[in-house]
């Protein structure tokens, strides 16, 4: 619920909470109390009616590509929910599991793709806890199911069919070799995957136990060698075909990942061929190949850099006038936030700027792959944000016109501004700017006006980039944590701040205040405005936050196996994976 009084919806972090004059406005003692404590009173409808949702995962209207569970938050504590309870396009949930007396989990059996309606059977026995008890009339609500496959992250990035003088195997031979690239964010375990050079033949030559890092790349030697020992280079039952052939890596299913089809062109002596770093789609020839190591985008058989003749940043001006350029090639942009391809527009004339905008350009050659793509998003601030100011450091997220949704990340771009003097400006230098991907985090806080947010820095390819953000620890992974419900805005810092006073690790944190703009236009306040958010590093095994070794399937006995171990204790999301334990001699397993 909005409040009226602005002071009061800061308090309660909610957007439009800024008095103008930066200050906050008297409460009672009581009303503070029952702010800091959670004892506002409770909705006047729920005193006379039944009981009321509060929140649904997934929420109404979303786009989903996974349903298996689905969560509900009543308004307060209730009795007598069963899973035949809720229906799914008419047919009842399997089961359900109580959080708590008021936020239940229904496991469900995937719809058909499609819109799903949520429903309550009629007659259910859902009450609440009052003498006599009150009836909960369920109102039910919808959303989309669309189980679509997420692109392969796992990609053949580059090949070498002509190696005259180039690297040599461990044999000391100059074999042809096949490159593999995990644009994942975490380890892929290979074992069971198939490199083949025949589409008739999809299981040709098969990987053993060997993991991919995160990131990461695999060379496998074409030497018709056949040897698959975890522990020695990888070489496969055939070579490659210098005048260009079929290629493809599959999945232990036999489902094709990544593939050169119906072949890759023929090829030049030691000039080999693969996928641009930023759009694997796009291929082509490489003239310094780079085994081991990420593909070049620039240089010879690249097309040129383009250059912008004003540097991004926060603008006050009514319009900006800019100009590109490059030495040759065809030069094409985008003002949406996409990547350019071949049919994107093509640059003729100055471009003018009258609102937010961001320009992604990339120049284009004939036999050459695109030059390295050149961003610059160029904030322009509304009169009602020109004299913004604050005690707390100022975050933009900048997403082009896209919304942002749950276990979808999109991209966006960040701005964030240091305060100088005590003071914070929107139209102060910005500490960084740059692409980042970007997603709404929670469960039952995805039902609260308020969001929160997962944030990963990213560089102009979208892999992840460190960045020392507003004096924290540099790192590409980060939460804009909404204090939507912790109304004094104290309890998550303080419960890290006592605990990194005992000398344990704690997420680092900073109080901000951030705008979202997913809209066009000008940058505005209240419109853009999210409220006060906290920062915090997110929890990952990194050797700035949680210090241990990484451990990967193949670490199956000591020592490898007493690196170290990281836990999550909360409910089950969906993708999580538990795990039990016998614990002591005659204790019962545990999750």
């Amino acid at each position: 619920m909005c409040e009226s009084d602005p002071s009061s919806a800061r308090l309660s972090g909610l957007p439009g909470a800024r008095g103008r004059g930066g200050g906050w406005r008297e409460h009672s003692l009581g009303a503070w109390m029952a702010l800091a404590f959670g004892l506002a009173p409770a909705p006047t409808s729920a005193g006379a009616g039944g009981p009321q949702v509060v929140a649904v995962v997934p929420p109404a209207g979303a786009t989903v590509a996974e349903l298996t569970f689905v969560e509900v938050v009543f308004d307060r504590n209730v009795q007598g929910v069963d899973a035949a309870d809720l229906r799914l396009n008419g047919q009842p949930a399997l089961s359900v599991q109580e959080h708590s007396p008021r936020d239940y989990a229904f496991a469900v059996s995937a719809p058909a793709p499609g819109p799903v309606e949520f429903t309550w059977v009629e007659g259910h026995g859902i009450t609440d806890l009052a003498t006599p008890p009150r009836a909960f009339t369920g109102i039910g609500w919808s959303c989309m199911f669309d189980p679509a496959p997420t692109p392969a992250r796992v990609v053949i990035s580059e090949l070498l069919a002509a190696n005259d003088h180039g690297l040599r195997d461990d044999f000391g031979d100059r074999s042809d070799w096949i490159e593999l690239w995990n644009r994942e964010e975490e380890p892929v375990a290979l074992e069971g995957w198939f490199l083949t050079d025949n589409a008739q033949e999809p299981a040709k030559w098969r990987f053993p136990a060997v993991t991919l890092p995160a990131g990461g790349y695999l060379l496998v030697w074409a030497s018709e060698r056949d040897r698959a020992e975890p522990a020695k280079p990888l070489h496969t039952n055939f070579k490659l075909a210098a005048d260009g052939e079929y290629l493809a890596l599959l999945d232990a299913h036999t489902n094709v990942v990544s593939v050169f089809a119906p072949a890759y062109p023929a090829q030049r002596p030691d000039v080999s061929y693969g996928r641009d770093t930023l759009d694997p789609e796009l291929t082509g020839y490489f003239l310094a190949p780079t085994p081991r190591a990420a593909n070049g985008t620039r240089g010879p058989g690249f097309a040129p850099e383009v250059t912008f003749s004003l540097a991004g940043g926060v603008y006050t001006n009514a319009s900006l006038t800019i100009h590109l350029s490059a030495p040759a090639g065809t030069l094409r942009y985008t003002l949406n936030g996409t990547l350019p391809t071949e049919a994107a527009a093509v640059y003729s004339e100055p471009l003018v700027v009258t609102r937010s905008t961001v320009i992604q350009a990339r120049v284009f050659e004939a036999d050459r792959l695109p030059g390295p793509l050149g961003v610059e998003t160029y904030h322009l601030l509304g009169p009602s944000t020109a004299t913004f100011t604050s005690n707390l450091p100022l975050m933009i997220v900048h997403t082009a016109g896209r919304g942002i949704a749950a276990e979808q990340r999109i991209p966006a771009f960040v701005v964030a501004i240091e305060p100088e003097r005590g003071r914070t400006s929107l139209r102060l230098p910005p500490q960084h700017q740059g692409k980042a991907q970007i997603e709404v985090r929670g469960q039952s806080s995805l039902g609260f006006p308020k969001k929160a947010y997962n944030l990963e820095l990213t560089d102009a390819a979208g892999l992840d980039v460190e960045v020392p953000l507003l004096g924290l620890p540099e790192e590409s992974d980060w939460v804009l944590y909404a204090p939507y419900s912790d109304k004094p805005f104290v309890q998550n810092f303080l419960a890290y701040e006592l605990h990194e006073r005992m000398g344990h690790y704690a997420p680092r944190r900073r109080f901000i205040e951030l705008f979202v703009q997913t809209t066009s236009g000008r940058l505005e306040y209240p419109r853009d405005y999210a409220g006060i958010y906290l920062l915090v590093e997110k929890i990952k095994v990194d050797n700035r936050r949680v210090d241990i070794a990484r451990l990967t399937p193949d670490y199956t006995a000591e020592p490898e196996i007493s690196g170290g171990y990281m836990f999550k204790k909360d409910k089950d999301s969906p993708g999580d994976r538990g795990f039990s334990t016998t614990g002591a001699p005659g204790s019962a397993a545990r999750r």
